[in-house]
C-alpha cells in the first residue's frame, strides 16, 4: 500500500516535471532575444483576416523582370516575434506561423484576403484565428506561377526557377510586403492590411538577351559559370529553359598551352548556386575545409584536371536528378547532348571516356551512377548516337578533404601518353596495352566500348572502395 503511494506521488511528479518543461521550451528565447510564437494558441486571438494589395511598382517590376502578369500564384502571410531577420526567412519545418492561398490575375490595385476559409492552410497554426494574443511582425508574399504548356498536351502552372534553387522565400521576382508591426488581442476582430509593394530583386545583374533561370554568377579567375538554352527541355516544357554550370580550372590554365587537354569530374547533387566545385574558395581569409581545399588546389601537388557541378533546377525541384523524366523532362539528354559538349567547347577538356570521371554524394550518388549507366549521345566528336562512356563514378555520403585530395592526387598522377586517365575512388583504368594504376579488386567484365585500337577488350580493375555511405560499402 506504501508502495502505491510512493509511485502515486512520483507518477505525479513526473507529469508536474513534464508541464513545467513544456512552458519553458514553449518560452525559450531564440536569437534576436524575442520568443517565437508557440505552435498551439492558448489564448483566442482577435485576427479574422489579412487583406492583401499589389502596388503597380511591384507589378512592373515582376514584368520587367519577365515574369506574366497579371499574376497567378500563391499569397503567403508569414508571423513572427523575432526582429532579427525578415518574417519570410524565419518559415521552416520548426519556424514560424505561415498561411497561404491560391490568387488568379492579380493585378496592380487588387485584393486578395487570407482568413479561416475553407482554402486558406496554415502551418503550424491551421487557421489564421488561432494566432494567440501577442504583439507581432507581419509579411506577405507573392510566389509568382508561371503557365507552361507541355510537349505531353499537360498544361500546368508552377513556379520556374530564377536563380535561387527554388527557395521561393527568396526567389528573385516574387513580390513582397514590407513588414509590418501587429498587437493582438483577446476579443479583437482584426482585419490587418498589408500591401505588396517590391520585388526581391534579381541575385546578380541579368545581362542583355539573359533570363533569371539559374542565376547569373559572376566569374572569378579559377571559377567560370557558364549556362546555356536547352533545346531539348525548352521543347518539352513550351518555353526558354536553361541548364548552367560551375567551372573550377586548374591554378595553372590560362598559362598553359592552348593544345594542352585536362580530365574532367562532374559533381552531381543538388544545386550548387554560386558556390565552386568541392567547396573551393579565392578567399585567402577563409578558414576550415575550404581553405585546406584551396591550398591543394592551388599547390603542386593537385592534378591538372577540372571540376564541373551542374546547376539544373526546374519548376519542380532544385534538382533534376540529371535523367530524363515523364513529368520534369529530358534532363539526363540535356547534360549529355547539349551541355558537355558545350562545356568541352568552351574549356580545353579531353572529350573521351578515360578522361570523364562522375562523382557524387547522398543524392547526387546515385544521380552518378544512373547517368552512367542510362545516359546516350557525347558530344559531335563521337557521332551522333554514340553512346558516352565514363572512366567510373564515385558514390559516397560524405568525403573528408583529405580522402577528397588523396582521390584527386592518384587519379591526375595515374597518366597514359599524356592523357590523365581518371579512375574511381582512389585508382583508375587503362585502355588495352598501357598500364593500370594499382588495384585491389578483381577485374570487372570487359566492355565492348573499352577496346583498344586492335579490337581486344580491355580489362577495367577497380579498387576496394567502390561506393560508401554510412552503413558501410555497398
Amino acid at each position: 500500500m506504501q508502495m502505491r503511494a510512493w509511485r502515486g506521488m512520483a507518477g505525479a511528479f513526473f507529469v508536474a516535471l513534464l508541464a513545467v518543461l513544456g512552458l519553458l521550451v514553449s518560452q525559450r528565447q531564440p536569437r534576436g532575444g524575442t520568443a517565437r510564437v508557440a505552435t498551439a494558441a492558448a489564448t483566442t486571438g482577435g485576427v479574422t483576416a489579412f487583406d492583401v494589395t499589389l502596388a503597380r511598382a511591384a507589378l512592373d517590376s515582376a514584368a520587367a523582370l519577365g515574369l506574366e502578369t497579371p499574376l497567378t500564384g500563391r499569397l503567403f502571410v508569414v508571423i513572427t516575434r523575432d526582429t532579427t531577420e525578415e518574417p519570410r526567412l524565419q518559415t521552416g519545418v520548426t519556424g514560424v506561423p505561415f498561411w497561404g492561398v491560391d490568387v488568379r490575375g492579380f493585378g496592380a490595385g487588387a485584393r486578395a484576403s487570407l482568413g479561416d476559409g475553407p482554402d486558406a492552410y496554415g502551418y503550424p497554426l491551421v487557421r489564421v484565428s488561432d494566432l494567440p494574443e501577442g504583439d507581432y511582425i507581419a509579411q506577405a508574399l507573392l510566389n509568382v506561377y508561371t503557365t507552361f504548356r507541355r510537349a505531353d498536351g499537360k498544361v500546368v502552372e508552377m513556379h520556374n526557377e530564377t536563380g535561387e534553387g527554388q527557395d521561393l522565400w527568396r526567389s528573385p521576382g516574387n513580390p513582397i510586403s514590407e513588414p509590418v508591426p501587429v498587437q493582438v488581442r483577446a476579443g479583437d476582430s482584426l482585419r490587418i492590411a498589408l500591401e505588396l509593394t517590391r520585388v526581391i530583386p534579381p541575385i546578380e545583374p541579368v545581362p542583355p538577351g539573359g533570363a533569371l533561370q539559374q542565376g547569373n554568377p559572376q566569374d572569378s579567375r579559377l571559377v567560370r559559370f557558364v549556362k546555356l538554352r536547352s533545346e531539348k527541355v525548352s521543347a518539352f516544357w513550351g518555353r526558354d529553359m536553361w541548364i548552367g554550370a560551375n567551372v573550377l580550372l586548374p591554378r595553372d590554365y590560362e598559362s598553359r598551352p592552348a593544345a594542352e587537354r585536362y580530365p574532367v569530374i562532374y559533381l552531381h547533387g543538388h544545386f550548387p548556386g554560386r558556390g565552386a566545385p568541392f567547396g573551393f574558395t579565392e578567399d585567402s581569409s577563409r578558414t576550415g575545409p575550404a581553405a585546406e581545399f584551396r591550398r591543394f588546389w592551388l599547390s603542386d601537388s593537385a592534378p591538372r584536371m577540372i571540376a564541373v557541378t551542374i546547376r539544373d533546377a526546374n519548376p519542380y525541384y532544385d534538382t533534376s536528378y540529371s535523367v530524363n523524366s515523364a513529368n520534369v523532362g529530358p534532363w539526363g539528354d540535356a547534360i549529355v547532348d547539349e551541355l558537355i559538349p558545350f562545356l568541352e567547347r568552351t574549356f580545353r577538356i579531353e572529350a573521351s571516356p578515360a578522361a570523364r570521371l562522375l562523382a557524387g554524394g547522398s543524392t547526387g550518388g546515385w544521380e552518378a551512377l544512373a547517368s552512367r549507366s542510362s545516359i546516350r549521345t557525347c558530344s559531335a566528336a563521337r557521332g551522333a548516337g554514340a553512346r558516352i562512356r565514363w572512366t567510373s563514378a564515385i558514390t559516397r555520403s560524405s568525403m573528408s578533404t583529405r580522402t577528397l585530395t588523396r582521390t584527386l592526387q592518384i587519379m591526375g598522377g595515374c597518366r597514359s601518353s599524356g592523357r590523365a586517365i581518371a579512375g574511381r575512388m582512389a585508382t583508375s583504368a587503362t585502355r588495352c596495352g598501357r598500364r593500370t594504376c594499382t588495384s585491389t579488386r578483381p577485374a570487372r567484365a570487359a566492355d565492348p566500348a573499352d577496346s583498344g585500337p586492335s579490337g581486344k577488350r580491355c580489362s577495367l580493375r577497380w579498387p576496394r572502395m567502390v561506393t560508401r555511405s554510412r552503413s558501410g560499402t555497398r
